[in-house]
């Protein structure tokens, strides 16, 4: 009978659970790596009676009720029984892959877009959402000279922008003043 392994892998015999019934937990666990194929795809099996939980001795074991109605002439009459049994509940868990070429190269290049359109958020937040005064000036900056040595240098695309903002913040102010 085959029950009876999967009994003893869980750690209990058939004489044991005759009487109460039990419940065994099956638990298949799958690791696998499809790039090698899938001969040795093969679960690990785990047996665990769950039926036995310490400082719980309400029910163990596994039971139910089946009631059967019946009349003979007019008279009805119901019949309960108390059944036992095993009971196996059974998990299938696991993981699987195979690489792919493709699959990396959008993985990359979805990650590069990404990067991409935060500099740019970033850089829109910074300039036109909170006015970064200090980003504004440090903006345009080259750090690196022509000998490759750093040196912080202002391009000529710095004194556009900081005339640029301090323009914003004039026509501000004179609007300002203008409402009061």
């Amino acid at each position: 009978m085959v029950y009876k392994g999967y009994l003893k892998e869980a750690g209990t015999s058939y004489d044991e659970i005759r009487n109460l019934g039990a419940i065994v937990l099956m638990q298949a666990k799958f690791n696998c790596d499809f790039n090698s194929g899938t001969d040795g795809c093969k679960p690990d099996w785990e047996f665990t009676r769950i039926d036995l939980q310490k400082g719980y001795d309400f029910s163990s074991g596994f039971n139910f009720y089946e009631s059967r109605l019946t009349s003979e002439d007019s008279r009805a009459t119901r019949t309960v029984t108390k059944k036992y049994g095993l009971k196996l509940e059974i998990s299938v868990s696991g993981t699987g892959g195979k690489f792919s070429f493709v699959l990396l190269g959008v993985a990359l290049g979805s990650g590069l877009g990404l990067l991409g359109v935060a500099s740019l958020v970033t850089d829109f937040s910074l300039q036109h959402i909170f006015k970064s005064q200090e980003y504004l000036e440090r903006k345009f900056d080259d750090l690196m000279n022509n000998d490759g040595e750093v040196a912080i240098h202002r391009s000529v695309y710095h004194d556009a922008a900081m005339a640029s903002a301090a323009d914003q913040q004039n026509t501000g102010i004179q609007q300002n003043n203008g409402i009061y």
